[in-house]
């Protein structure tokens, strides 16, 4: 009778911490639930067609193709034609046939003219792409400057600009930044902007009639606010106080 109640009493207390454990997992998988309940987006709303966003060195303004596409090809072409090595189009015959690309991205991405706030200069082209509100998340590719702007603010406070508008004006949950793994500028300046590596598509494309290795990268919500930080002490400090010279001098 002892080892009868002993073996009842310990049957018992096994089958309580079960059910606690269950209990504990379906309270965190509750919490999980409500966690993603509360992420499901609002109806999705059209990019604003004349959005402006103005920084300390740079506005971006979404493209204007008729007006904007003469600048953009001088400052694209011509010696500085190589930047077009690792882009989905480019370079092009003409101001006309870049147009006709303009319009066409405008389908299926929201593209920003980049303009330089000291010169006025149109120095280059982002890009908000693959937007899929459903699961709030957007890239930012098809970037490129004109090479006087290589290494300078440009780059960092455009990304910033867009980093900002996607995380706390779209409350999206995830930026993302893809780049042929043979760009090596391109993936020193996803990690520089706060980007996470998180892997390799290899054979994911085939561009220009050559393979492409996708290198992916992400910032996450969750992470935003350091690399906000990060970003904002890099612009708004001295960090760019020497390339500004530079700029200003050549």
């Amino acid at each position: 009778n002892h080892h009868t109640q002993y073996y009842k009493t310990h049957c018992q207390k096994a089958f309580i911490e079960i059910f606690i454990k269950k209990q504990k997992r379906i309270t965190g998988m509750d919490k999980l639930m409500a966690s993603v309940s509360t992420a499901i987006p609002e109806p999705e709303e059209d990019i604003d067609p004349n959005l402006t966003l103005v920084g300390e060195y740079v506005t971006l303004r979404v493209l204007r193709p008729g007006e904007d596409v003469d600048e953009l090809f001088f400052n694209s072409h011509g010696y500085h034609s190589n930047i077009w090595e690792y882009l989905f189009s480019g370079p092009f015959a003409s101001p006309h046939e870049m147009e006709a690309w303009m319009v066409s991205s405008m389908h299926t991405s929201t593209p920003f003219c980049v303009i330089d706030k000291k010169s006025n200069q149109k120095i280059g082209m982002i890009h908000l792409m693959n937007r899929v509100h459903e699961h709030k998340r957007v890239e930012l590719g098809s970037i490129w400057y004109t090479p006087r702007f290589h290494k300078t603010y440009a780059n960092t406070e455009s990304v910033y600009l867009l980093l900002v508008y996607c995380f706390e004006k779209l409350k999206y949950r995830r930026v993302e930044w893809k780049c042929n793994n043979e760009n090596e500028p391109s993936k020193r300046a996803a990690i520089r902007l706060g980007f996470q590596y998180e892997g390799l598509f290899r054979q994911h494309m085939i561009i220009k009639g050559k393979n492409r290795d996708t290198a992916w990268f992400s910032i996450i919500d969750f992470g935003w606010e350091d690399v906000k930080n990060e970003l904002y002490k890099k612009l708004y400090t001295n960090y760019y106080e020497n390339k500004i010279k530079q700029v200003s001098s050549s």
